[in-house]
């Protein structure tokens, strides 16, 4: 009997385990839908910041300053990690692209500061010797998100002028399904000489020309600052559904070990509930031979 109430304890415990997980799996994929309607809204915002570059390049290009070489001095990468637990080889895939973009770089780890997002990851790359200069933290939900975005663009932009870094990089997680992720990195900083070109010579599809309300480096300045703020949103706002999505891989995978474990305890529990059932009744067969016995004798 002691045997069987471990087995119903151990069978109580892993169906409440199952609960806990099915219910983490059903949040993990509302939140997916939750980013991506998040997602699309940047998108959206981002097109019209395009635009909007798009017109300066083609009408103003004159007056601005031409888009340079990226020549590597100093580096200023964001690392967007995981921000809780139980999130798989989240940490682990972005931290080998990082490495692996690094060298494709050329840039020593002493010269790229490094403000990490998630401490895990921070920890990490300490250990493979880059330099975390700050760890900070998500902000608490999507509605505080543009705050955690306006500071981090004021200290990453205090960080370029002081030591004149020539590019700022972001790594994050992007989801590519359901459940699944993969890493890569957006350059938010100097803006790519290519697209320069192809803005210059992009037919404009309006036929009016726009115009400006106050100068060409100002409206250069604040364009440039809102296409960093919307890359670091969209990258906060990725990074937070492939961690719900490597989250959701997590869960599914527990719960069909959940789900074999259950299928084998209540084998073992059938098991040695029909033994002790057949034992109990050849008990009693035994004590009514031996009372019948008695009788007779």
């Amino acid at each position: 009997m002691a045997e069987l109430s471990a087995l119903k304890r151990q069978l109580a415990s892993a169906r409440q385990l199952g609960n806990v997980v099915s219910t983490m799996k059903a949040l993990a994929a509302v939140n997916i839908q939750h980013y991506e309607k998040a997602a699309a809204a940047v998108d959206r915002y981002h097109e019209t910041i395009h635009s909007a570059l798009h017109a300066l390049f083609r009408f103003y290009h004159l007056q601005l300053p031409a888009a340079a070489p990226v020549r590597s001095q100093q580096e200023i990468f964001i690392v967007c990690g995981a921000e809780q637990a139980m999130a798989g080889s989240f940490d682990g895939q972005l931290l080998r692209y990082l490495q692996n973009t690094t060298r494709d770089f050329g840039v020593a780890h002493n010269r790229i500061d490094i403000l990490s997002f998630g401490s895990r990851i921070a920890a990490s790359l300490q250990k493979n010797g880059y330099h975390v200069k700050q760890v900070s933290m998500y902000p608490g939900s999507l509605k505080s998100s543009s705050d955690r975005v306006y500071e981090t663009v004021a200290l990453i932009n205090k960080w370029r002028v002081q030591s004149a870094s020539t590019r700022i990089t972001i790594f994050y997680n992007r989801p590519s399904g359901a459940a699944s992720f993969n890493p890569r990195h957006a350059t938010l900083f100097p803006i790519n000489a290519s697209l320069v070109k192809s803005l210059r010579s992009k037919q404009w599809d309006s036929t009016s020309i726009p115009l400006l309300s106050c100068t060409y480096a100002q409206v250069y300045s604040g364009i440039i600052r809102n296409m960093i703020f919307t890359g670091i949103l969209r990258a906060f706002i990725d990074t937070m559904a492939a961690e719900n999505a490597a989250r959701l891989a997590a869960m599914q995978a527990a719960e069909k070990n959940i789900q074999e474990r259950l299928a084998e305890l209540n084998m073992i529990y059938n098991r040695e509930r029909q033994s002790s059932i057949t034992s109990e009744l050849l008990d009693i067969i035994a004590g009514v031979e031996a009372l019948e016995g008695a009788q007779g004798s």
